[in-house]
């Protein structure tokens, strides 16, 4: 079963019916199925422990490199330990896996830590230092040396195949600790005067670097935390801490390398662009560090440091600051990631103003060689509209704007930007732009960031380069880019699943969402989408084949036990690189809870997207008010037609207590063709010309008409049934000559606990 189920996402294959497979490891994704799976073995490669010392207590860091030349697209291993003499394991990505946009996920417990490292791309990785396993030893550990073994290593190639892997483990060393305190060495620079600057702080520990448990930095006017730009750094779990104002407690903590920021009425610290290091006996800790205009004047600049034992080091004044007083240009601070490569990311821009993000009036980005609106992705961000413009292809116009936070999406021919998926915001001095960009093929390449802006008087910050950028050439995989909503509660919601291929939207062949706890398609709402015939095809409950299909746009409803999806109101489109799909997706009241949303897709060359989680949906337990979902035909003209209207309930059909439909110019029952349809009775009422009371009712398939001056219904032709959980009412109308024209069909219901589905817009229809 999981050998067909890979082919359904590695390979070009078409909608025939799926085997019931559940992918349930501890990682929930595809790799770890994958792996599990595969026998070919035609390559090899190694996997390397390094060895390190320390001392109890502290945390000893061991690269994990990779060797062997055959570049996988993925790799799981399990690092074992004693856990009396370790307590606890982490790993973060090395180098060789940050540049082929890999990330490590890992589980485990006590003595067991397990990692799958893989990514949604088309990359492989290079040989190098995939990971960095940070080992913490044991407070009370009297170990001499531990071994670290490593087991269970398995690799996958880009296409899907094994490939043999060999390992080998470390040892920790435990050092004996001496009574000798660490010591501040030096800050860098040591003077000077601006809004922004990176502090560069040097410790050092006669005992190693590892020895050292905390650092401390202050910078004001006195050795104060009143007032002051006082930080903390806790190097055993890589957090900053800034002091509040009163100096009465910390404002938050960040990990530095992360993202985030910390900051006060003095200062801030871009924690995601700083950094912490440690080599033979000195330690270094980078800081970003900008400055608040109310904190202008001359500041010293202390250190101080303790050791895993307890040992101070003491306050030493190391350096003088001086922060500018008045006006002063915005600053741009960072980009995250300020490295990488890929066909996507969302990056993080940073900008600073000492007198408040307010005082920003817009911010740019160009992601080029060099900086140039010309064939570049250049980006302008307008602050207080909450606009964002791309330059087109010649870089002398806007190509549109779209506001952040809002569907829709900016493309020209290097880049695009899923506006929807992307936010920004302010904070104190700082404003932060995330943007989901997207690369086209054609713009392969190292590429540069930078960055500037300009505040309301007019002073610009210049442009900063603040990162590189690799994007990948040659064919390359499309890529689920965003979910909207990501995260939210209801039984119902429209989901609108973008889709990016570098090579155009026309090379996507299909997209897959799968709604569940876990990634499986039993018991699922799973759900196939094929581009070219713009078909959309729902699994049954056991995921042994599809439920039905239906084309997207026309009225419809696709339904299993967990869900049903509003054909009429779901719909597909492509620009640029985007394929944007959009489902009107209602739960059942039985699949409630909270559920992943994963997506996958798969070009015309056969390159798959991979898996991905794109956000989480929580749906509500109990009862909820029923939905009009479509009425067939949506559309037309005629004196006649049997239509047939759909109403969905989460909690079942027979939950249903009335429908009613009105189908007239505006919504009122004067002068319209209004009915209502009393499930229990199977009984249809019609509005008389006034709308004040009911010209006649009668049995749904009972002989005869019912009808006023708008319309007649033939009864014997009526009918009701229930499929699933959708309640459908057809109904053959005629329409009377005096109400020729164009009309709106509304639909509304009433469960049996009176919630309502309040009148919606489901159609039109020109009565002739």
């Amino acid at each position: 079963m999981i050998a067909l189920f890979l082919a359904r996402i590695f390979k070009n294959v078409s909608p025939a019916p799926i085997r019931a497979v559940e992918v349930s490891t501890v990682f929930r994704t595809l790799f770890a199925t994958l792996v599990f799976s595969m026998t070919s073995f035609a390559q090899s490669v190694s996997l390397a422990l390094s060895s390190g010392s320390g001392y109890a207590g502290a945390a000893v860091s061991l690269n994990l490199t990779l060797s062997g030349g055959a570049s996988p697209a993925g790799l799981q291993w399990t690092t074992g330990y004693v856990a009396a003499d370790i307590s606890s394991v982490t790993v973060t990505d090395g180098p060789a896996a940050t540049a082929a946009g890999k990330s490590a996920t890992c589980a485990g417990s006590a003595g067991v830590y397990t990692c799958v490292l893989v990514g949604v791309n088309g990359n492989v990785i290079a040989d190098g230092v995939v990971a960095v396993v940070q080992v913490a030893i044991a407070s009370g550990a009297v170990f001499a040396s531990t071994a670290v073994p490593l087991s269970g290593v398995v690799a996958a190639s880009l296409g899907g195949d094994a490939i043999a892997a060999s390992s080998s483990g470390g040892t920790v060393t435990r050092l004996a600790s001496a009574a000798t305190p660490p010591a501040p060495v030096s800050v860098t620079p040591s003077s000077g005067s601006g809004v922004t600057q990176t502090f560069t702080f040097l410790y050092s520990d006669a005992n190693g670097y590892s020895d050292i448990r905390w650092v401390e930095m202050a910078l004001g006017a006195a050795l104060t935390s009143t007032g002051s730009c006082y930080l903390h750094y806790d190097r055993t779990f890589n957090l900053i801490y800034l002091a509040n104002d009163s100096g009465s407690d910390w404002v938050g903590a960040a990990a530095l390398g992360s993202g985030g920021v910390v900051q006060n009425s003095q200062c801030a610290v871009d924690a995601g662009a700083s950094s912490g290091s440690g080599s033979g006996l000195q330690f270094t800790v980078n800081l970003i560090v900008a400055f608040r205009s109310g904190f202008a004047g001359a500041k010293n600049i202390y250190m101080q440091a303790m050791d895993l034992s307890g040992l101070p080091a003491g306050w030493s004044a190391m350096g003088a600051w001086s922060v500018p007083s008045g006006n002063q240009p915005p600053a741009a601070l960072s980009s995250t990631p300020a490295a990488g490569s890929g066909s996507s990311q969302l990056f993080t821009f940073r900008y600073w103003d000492s007198n408040g993000a307010g005082d920003i009036r817009w911010i740019e980005a160009a992601i080029h060689t060099l900086v140039s609106s010309v064939s570049s992705c250049y980006l302008h961000y307008d602050r207080a509209t909450n606009l964002l413009y791309l330059a087109n292809d010649t870089g002398s116009d806007w190509v549109g704007a779209a506001a952040l936070g809002t569907p829709g999406s900016l493309q020209g021919s290097q880049c695009a930007i899923d506006a929807g998926a992307s936010s920004a915001s302010s904070s104190g001095g700082l404003l932060t732009v995330n943007l989901m960009v997207a690369f086209r093929t054609g713009f392969a390449g190292g590429r540069n960031i930078y960055l500037q802006a300009l505040d309301l008087a007019g002073l610009p910050a210049g442009w900063q380069q603040r990162g590189v950028w690799t994007i990948p050439g040659g064919s390359q995989p499309p890529l689920p880019l965003s979910l909207l909503p990501a995260v939210g509660s209801g039984t119902s919601q429209t989901f609108r699943f973008a889709y990016f291929d570098p090579n155009g939207f026309a090379d996507i062949t299909w997209t897959e969402m799968d709604i569940h706890t876990s990634l499986t398609s039993v018991g699922a709402c799973y759900l196939h989408y094929e581009r070219a015939t713009n078909l959309l095809f729902l699994a049954n409950d056991g995921g042994t084949a599809w439920a039905g299909s239906s084309p997207l746009g026309v009225p419809g409803a696709l339904q299993n036990g967990q869900c049903t999806v509003d054909t009429a109101s779901s719909s597909a489109s492509g620009s640029g690189g985007i394929l944007t799909v959009t489902l009107a997706i209602d739960f059942r009241s039985s699949f409630a809870g909270t559920r992943s949303v994963y997506m996958q897709a798969l070009d015309s060359a056969g390159l798959p997207a991979g898996w991905r989680i794109a956000g989480l949906w929580t749906i509500p337990s109990g009862n909820s008010a029923p939905v009009p979902l479509a009425v067939m035909p949506g559309a037309g003209a005629g004196s006649s037609q049997a239509f047939t209207f759909m109403y969905f309930d989460a909690n079942g059909p027979a939950d249903v207590r009335w429908t009613e439909m009105d189908i007239n110019s505006t919504l009122t029952s004067v002068g319209a063709c209004y009915l209502h349809y009393d499930r229990a009775t199977n009984v249809l009422f019609l509005a008389n010309d006034s709308g004040t009371a009911w010209a006649g009712s009668s049995p749904l398939g009972a002989a005869g008409t019912l009808q006023n001056s708008q319309c007649a219904i033939d009864m014997a032709s009526s009918s009701s049934s229930s499929p699933g959980s959708v309640l459908m009412v057809t109904l053959p109308i005629s329409f009377k000559p005096a109400f020729a024209g164009q009309k709106n069909i509304h639909m509304q219901a009433l469960d049996l606990a009176g919630l309502p589905a309040g009148w919606q817009i489901k159609g039109t229809w020109t009565a002739q």
